[in-house]
């Protein structure tokens, strides 16, 4: 294990992209250098069939002198947001960072970070901006995800994450983006065991740290997302239940941290505005998932309005 002396734990979950965690690893390499001893690095493979266990070893041998260096293999794939988690709850440093092993991080990321936490020990959630581009076509989605004048730190961090969830919720959902306080994120996955099966469980982690302490957004960026290659991108069937009953159960989840009950009504209405037709194929076309899905979707609106009428 490693150790709460360290300042942050900077963990990579990975499935069968061997070359892309090698990139990672790289990359982790050149911004790690000078500060080691304040780091710990921990790598979850989700039972690859690939390389990526001779890229876990080799890397190993080169890092291990240097830098506090674990790895887990799952026995069987435990799913892309299990994978996450357990990289969390892994975690032995006061904060953790989980690093998608798709997207590009500006080499001074860990050094920008380790700062920010060296001037704020207790900070429960940095979140870093990020420009966006498609791997299919190179488009360029955006320069900057939150374009906010000031990157101060807000000492209670509510006001802040409701401001992001408004103006795009992608950017507290993005797994690179997310310094957390491990101990806060701990325990959102603990008093929300059910969230281990919503695929935008991310952003409820995001709003419980932001709920329990002070919260920061970056005004620059530190990496650039790259976009069109989730999990979900091209099964049609995750990216429904995703849509349509996760996202509504999430805002329900919300309010019970204290979120305001309006702005995630108002939000869960906005996810669902225009769907209906597509709430409807999906329960025909894979009603294993659609009609789970519309039962959440039903129950979880019930709560929003009742919530926000009291």
């Amino acid at each position: 294990m490693g150790s709460l002396q360290t300042s942050l734990t900077i963990a990579f979950p990975t499935y069968n992209r061997a070359a892309l965690l090698d990139g990672q690893l790289a990359w982790l390499e050149r911004a790690i250098r000078g500060y080691e001893p304040r780091c710990e690095v921990y790598v979850s493979d989700n039972a690859s069939t690939d390389e990526t266990q001779n890229v876990v070893a080799e890397w190993r041998d080169r890092l291990t002198d240097r830098v506090a260096f674990r790895a887990n293999r799952n026995d069987r794939n435990v799913g892309a947001i299990r994978n996450i988690a357990g990289c969390i709850v892994a975690a032995g440093s006061r904060h953790v960072w989980t690093v998608g092993d798709d997207d590009l991080i500006d080499d001074g990321a860990v050094g920008y970070v380790l700062d920010e936490l060296r001037r704020h020990p207790d900070l429960a959630l940095l979140t870093l901006n990020f420009s966006s581009r498609l791997v299919t076509t190179g488009e360029v989605r955006f320069e900057r995800c939150y374009r906010f004048a000031d990157d101060a730190v807000h000492a209670d961090g509510r006001p802040l994450f409701e401001r992001c969830l408004e103006e795009d919720p992608g950017g507290v959902a993005l797994t690179t983006a997310q310094i957390y306080r491990a101990d806060l994120a701990q325990a959102a996955i603990r008093e929300w065991r059910r969230g281990l099966e919503n695929l935008v469980t991310q952003i409820y982690w995001t709003g419980y740290c932001a709920a329990h302490g002070s919260a920061k957004v970056t005004r620059e960026t530190q990496l650039e997302c790259a976009a069109g290659t989730h999990f979900f991108v091209g099964n049609p069937r995750l990216s429904y239940k995703l849509d349509l009953g996760d996202t509504v159960e999430l805002y329900a989840r919300l309010t019970r941290i204290g979120y305001s009950r309006e702005l995630c009504l108002r939000m869960a209405k906005s996810q669902l505005e225009g769907q209906k037709r597509r709430l409807v194929k999906g329960v025909l076309r894979w009603p294993g998932t659609g009609l789970p899905a519309v039962g959440r979707v039903a129950a979880s609106l019930a709560r929003l309005y009742v919530s926000a009428k009291t």
